[in-house]
This record gives structure tokens, C-alpha cells and sequence, in this order.
């Protein structure tokens, strides 16, 4: 089923009201720690009925492929037996899944002592289209805020705050199949990423870049299968995924991704390069972010992994809006920062309004 233009005006008119709402944070440097129900409100809302292209139609198809099986049939077993539990109901199986990753988010940017009123504003031009994936939204949420248990741990009890933040670890884990991924990774980002090894990376790119064929073909068939049949994964092998190499297509990644990569390079120039002290889970979001960016573009352009491109990207944007909120809103409004968020706004627009495009 194809979505319609009056459908998905639903969730572009919630994501307007969240950017009317909190766009004056784009030039306060004084903020208040007000409450989140607003924006839990309305992103719970923006996820449970967001008909845009993308995975809500496949993920209906595979809703109702749960709730008549007697089985998993590939899936995680956690969103089966949720399937079973709830009456049926595609939206609220929606709304629960969504609105548990959002109150995880909440939480994450409390345990960080992110304002709450900035923290809004750069998940909705960062994250926010990009959310209303559940299983993956879920996966990814858990284990951030493990993360920010594990290393931001009660002063009285560190070992408490370790097996929790543990057992969610291992909870994300069995969240999607991709998940042992991005928690090796994870491991990896918790090495301090300093200007040499920085310099090292961009180097080696080149010769990285060749040899990842047979690690992608790795991953699709064991990690990135469709919900509905492991054997879609060698379906991702033999398709093309890849941006169109046209003018449209360059423009589609550089209005979409330059404010990111501004956004990125300031903050490793400030840190790795100028020395300027932040956080330890500031630096791991940072660094992660870094790295699964890199791995995207390791995978773009190649014959069988151009899908992991896209995959990658995408979840760099998690720790990402963790990072920027934690960290730039102690910053003056400079004009450049004032201009990444102009730029993510009119990213958004762009992306928006190609939504609107494709359904005319």
C-alpha cells in the first residue's frame, strides 16, 4: 500500500509543531528544565502514525504476519510475544514499542542533564524522522542508555549500576538481529579516538574501502534479513541500494548530510584536536558517531553492500543527538552554529517535502 499526500501530512504537521515550539532554543543560551510530556506526546504520536514511504507499511505487513503465526517467523521473539499480548491492533502495537524507546530517550537526556527544551530542538532536526523504525529505535535506545548508567554510575554503588546497565546490554541485544553489531562497535568507540589514530583512519580509508566485500555479504545474510524470510538477505546482496550518481542525487546528500558534517568536524576539532574537556559519554557518543559514519561510507558505492550505507548512517544519528545535545548548548550562539541549525532545517524541509513528492 502506498501512503497518501493527506496521510502523511499527519506526522509532518507533529513535527512542525515540535520545531515551532522549541526553534527559539536555536539562539537562548538560558534554558529551563521544563517537563517532557509535550514532546513525548507528540513523538509518540509522529511514530505510532507515521505513514511517510518507508518501513510502516512493511512493518504492518509484518504485524499481521505475527499476530496469525504461531512463531517468531524471524523475528525477535520479545516483538511476538507483544504481538500475541496486545489486542490486535497495529497502532498499538505501535504506540507501546515507540513510546517505550521515547520515555528511554527522556531518560537518557536527563541522566546527561541535558536542557530540556534544546534537548527537543536537536532531536527533532537530527533524529526525529528517523525514529519511528521500532525494533531498531528500540535496540538502539536500550543500549545508549546502558551506556550512560554504566559510565555515569551511582557514586554509591558502581557495581549496581554496572549489572544494570548490563542486563540492558544484553536486553538490546536480543532487540534485532543488528544489535551484536553495533554493541561490538560500541566496544570499539570506548577507545579514546586522538589525533593520531583520527589521521590513521582517513588514511587507511582507501585501502579499508576495497576489502569489505566479503564482511558486507556477512552481515546482510546474518544480521540485516528481512523480518519475513532469511533468505531476503540475499536479496540486499543483489540489489541496488546506491543514490542515483545525478545531479539530484548529490544534491539529495549534500543538503541532507552537510550540516551533520559541520556539526561533526567542529566538535572532533575542539575536543581531539584543541583539547577542549568534555564529558566521558559525550566523548564515547562522539566517537561512536564517528565511527559509524566512517563504516558508512566504507560501505557506499559497493557492488553487494550499498543498503549498509544508508543502514549505518542512519544509526549514527542516535548517539549523535546525544552528543550535540549534551555538549552545544553550553556554547555561545555563534553564527556557525546558528547556521548548522538553519541547515538542519532546511534538511528536514528537503526530506519532508520529498515525502509529499513521492506520494503526487
Amino acid at each position: 500500500m502506498e501512503p497518501t499526500t493527506q496521510a502523511i501530512l499527519v506526522p509532518i504537521s507533529l513535527w512542525f509543531i515540535l520545531l515551532i515550539r522549541y526553534s527559539s532554543q536555536i539562539k537562548k543560551t538560558t534554558f529551563e528544565n521544563k517537563s517532557y510530556f509535550f514532546f513525548w506526546l507528540i513523538v509518540t504520536l509522529f511514530c505510532t502514525f507515521n505513514f511517510m514511504p518507508g518501513d510502516y507499511y512493511s512493518y504492518k505487513e509484518l504485524y499481521e504476519n505475527l499476530y496469525r503465526s504461531s512463531y517468531a517467523i524471524h523475528v525477535e521473539e520479545f516483538f511476538y510475544y507483544l504481538t500475541q499480548a496486545l489486542p490486535h491492533s497495529y497502532h498499538l502495537w505501535r504506540f507501546i514499542i515507540l513510546t517505550t524507546s521515547t520515555i528511554i530517550i527522556i531518560s537518557i537526556f536527563k541522566k546527561l542533564k541535558c536542557p530540556t527544551g534544546f534537548s527537543v530542538l536537536v532531536f527533532t532536526l537530527l533524529l526525529m524522522t528517523y525514529f519511528a523504525v521500532p525494533r531498531n529505535t528500540l535496540g538502539f535506545v536500550v543500549l545508549y542508555l546502558a551506556i550512560v548508567i554504566i559510565f555515569s554510575p551511582n557514586k554509591k554503588n558502581k557495581f549496581f549500576s554496572l549489572c544494570i546497565g548490563s542486563i540492558l546490554i544484553i536486553w538490546s541485544f536480543s532487540l534485532h538481529k543488528s544489535m551484536f553489531i553495533y554493541i561490538l562497535l560500541m566496544g570499539f568507540a570506548l577507545i579514546p579516538l586522538g589525533k593520531k589514530l583520527l589521521i590513521t583512519s582517513i588514511i587507511a580509508f582507501p585501502i579499508l574501502y576495497k576489502s569489505v566485500t566479503f564482511i558486507s555479504s556477512y552481515i546482510l545474510l546474518n544480521s540485516f534479513a528481512n523480518e519475513t524470510s532469511q533468505e531476503s538477505g540475499t536479496g540486499y546482496l543483489e540489489s541496488d541500494f546506491r543514490v542515483e550518481v545525478n545531479i539530484n542525487g548529490l544534491i539529495q546528500l549534500f543538503i541532507t548530510r552537510l550540516p551533520i558534517f559541520l556539526l561533526l568536524f567542529y566538535s572532533i576539532r575542539n575536543i581531539f584536536f584543541k583539547k577542549e574537556s568534555v564529558h566521558y559519554i559525550l566523548k564515547i557518543f562522539l566517537q561512536y558517531s564517528y565511527w559509524l559514519i566512517y563504516i558508512s561510507y566504507l560501505f557506499m558505492g559497493q557492488e553487494v553492500s550499498a543498503f549498509l550505507s544508508n543502514r549505518f548512517w542512519d544509526a549514527s544519528l542516535y548517539p549523535l543527538t546525544f552528543f550535540i545535545a549534551g555538549y552545544l548548548y553550553k556554547k555561545p550562539r555563534s553564527r556557525f552554529i546558528k547556521n548548522c541549525f538553519y541547515l538542519l532545517i532546511l534538511s528536514n524541509l528537503y526530506q519532508l517535502s520529498y515525502a509529499i513528492f513521492k506520494t503526487l
